[in-house]
C-alpha cells in the first residue's frame, strides 16, 4: 500500500466494534475487532488469527479517550462533533452550498474564527443532505488553499443495515 490507489471498506459499529477490508484484485485482507478481540484473515494464505488486545494504560494528566483537546479523532462523525462543540460566539457559521462527496450529494457548513489572529483559517463540513452525518471535514490554515487535515469517505452507498461484526464468525483453526 505504498503506492497506488486502493479500495478499503469500512464497517463501524461503535469504537470498539468494526471491520476494515483491504480489496485486492484477487483476494482481500481483514481486520475485525470486536471489544478485546481482535481478529485478521488474509484470503491470499488462507490464514486466520486472533489476538486479545488490552486498553493501552493512560499516563497521569493525559486526556481520556473521546476526550482530547486535539483532532485526533478518526471518522468525519467523531471529528465533526469535536469540531462543533468548541464553536462559540467567537466563530462565524454559514454555508457554502451544495457539492458531492463520496457520490452523495452534501451541503457544506462553514466555520470561520472571528479573530484574524487565528491560526485556523476555516473549517469545512461536507453534511450528507439525507442521512445527516458528515462525510468530510477540511480544516485549513489561515490564508490557506489546501486542507492542513482533510478526513473523509470515498464510499458510494450508504446502507442502515448493521455491520456483522462480531467475532463469533471466525473461530480459531483446530
Amino acid at each position: 500500500m505504498v503506492s497506488g490507489s486502493h479500495t478499503l471498506r469500512v464497517w463501524y459499529a461503535s469504537p470498539d466494534k468494526g471491520r476494515v477490508a483491504l480489496l485486492g484484485q484477487l483476494g482481500e485482507s481483514d481486520i475485525v475487532y470486536n471489544n478485546h478481540d481482535l481478529w485478521t484473515w488474509s484470503s491470499s494464505d488462507h490464514t486466520a488469527t486472533h489476538r486479545v488486545v488490552q486498553a493501552p494504560a493512560r499516563k497521569s494528566g493525559t486526556p481520556s479517550a473521546g476526550n482530547e483537546s486535539g483532532l485526533a479523532s478518526g471518522t468525519p462523525q467523531e471529528l465533526a462533533a469535536q469540531l462543533l462543540k468548541a464553536v462559540g460566539p467567537t466563530t462565524t457559521v454559514s454555508t457554502t452550498g451544495n457539492t458531492t462527496v463520496a457520490g452523495r450529494k452534501v451541503y457544506e457548513l462553514l466555520l470561520q474564527p472571528k479573530d484574524t489572529r487565528s491560526l485556523v483559517g476555516q473549517v469545512r463540513l461536507a453534511v450528507d443532505g439525507e442521512t445527516k452525518l458528515p462525510l468530510q471535514v477540511e480544516v485549513f490554515a489561515s490564508g490557506a488553499g489546501t486542507p492542513a487535515i482533510k478526513v473523509g469517505f470515498t464510499l458510494r452507498s450508504v446502507s442502515a443495515r448493521r455491520p456483522r461484526t462480531t467475532s463469533s464468525s471466525l473461530r480459531r483453526p483446530g
